[in-house]
Order: C-alpha cells, then structure tokens, then sequence
C-alpha cells in the first residue's frame, strides 16, 4: 500500500512537472505564435512598402521616359530650327554676295557715267565755244552785210561755212534765236551741265 501511495505520488509530482512543462510550452507557443504573427505583420508591411517602392520607382521610370521623350523631340526641333537659320544664312549670304555685285556693277555704271558726264561736259563747253565763235563770226559778217550791202561779205560768208547760200538766208532767221537766247546763255548752260 505504501508502494502504492508512493507511486501515486511520484506521478503527482510528475503529473505537476508536466502540468508545469505543458503551460511553459503553451506559453512558448503562445509567444511563438504572436512573434509569427508579428513577423507575418512585417513581411506583408514589407511587401506594401517594396509594392510601393517599385511603384514609385515605376512612375518615375515613366516620368524619365516622357522626360527623355520630350528632350528627344526639343532636339529634334533644334536640329530642324538649326538647319532652318543655317540655310537662311546661305540664302542672306548669297543675297549680300549678288547684292555686293550689284553695288560693284553700280559703282562701274556710275564711274562710266562720270567719265561720260565728264566727256559731254568738255563737248558741251568746245560746242560752246565754237557756237559762241561761229555766232560771233556770222553776227559780224551778217551786220556788214546788212549795213554794207556787199555781195562779197556774203560770199565770204558763204565760203567761211561752206553752205549753199539759202542757207545763209535761213540762217539769218535763226540768227535773231541765238541773239535773244545770248542774253540767258549762261543760266541756260548751267542748266545743261548740272
């Protein structure tokens, strides 16, 4: 009986090691468990965190692309805008090139002008001279004429101008012209010359 007892309360005191060890280890599991469900916790934060790291490094992959897009198509622009300039400044460059002939080709007509300007101008003043000689000579010639009566002076006349002698008759019209036109002579060649 006493073996009995004794058996009885060796497995007591088993029975309360083992009560003792079941609530340490359900306690363990208990922590196990909590610790599980914290790191599950964790692992789906975790995840919504690299969810939203990719996300956002996704956006900003697509905001380069567009970003890059949009330098590929401002270069593109510049390169056309560039040739554009580029051959405005041949066109201009020809244009001031036939421009510059042009003044060159102007400048020679103007210096050719001036020679001839200059030419006529030493024409003008010989025709003048001689006119003025020639008027002056048949002024003479036609007064002692006129005065004298004198075949001879008109002979003369007519040999000194070698012209038929109607033409003296004619002339002596013309004559009273140029005597009325002496008295503006010099206006009147001013005028030319200028």
């Amino acid at each position: 009986m006493e073996m009995l007892e004794e058996e009885v309360g060796r497995l007591r005191k088993q029975m309360k090691i083992s009560e003792s060890e079941k609530s340490f280890l359900m306690q363990e599991i208990e922590d196990r468990d909590f610790e599980l469900r914290n790191s599950t916790l964790c692992i789906e934060k975790l995840e919504e965190s690299i969810s939203s790291v990719g996300l956002e490094y996704q956006c900003e992959i697509e905001s380069m692309k567009l970003d890059l897009m949009a330098l590929e198509q401002n270069l593109f622009e510049t390169k056309k805008t560039l040739e554009e300039r580029t051959q405005e400044n041949v066109t201009m460059i020809e244009l001031i090139q036939e421009h510059e002939l042009q003044i060159q080709e102007a400048e020679k007509d103007v210096e050719c002008l001036d020679k001839e300007n200059k030419d006529l101008k030493e024409k003008l003043q010989a025709s003048d001279k001689n006119a003025k000689s020639f008027v002056q000579k048949v002024e003479e010639q036609f007064r002692e004429w006129l005065v004298n009566d004198d075949v001879q002076a008109s002979s003369n006349l007519e040999r000194d101008i070698r012209y038929p002698k109607t033409f003296v008759y004619a002339f002596a019209c013309i004559l009273l012209f140029f005597t009325q036109l002496k008295l503006n002579e010099n206006n009147h060649l001013h005028c030319i010359l200028i």
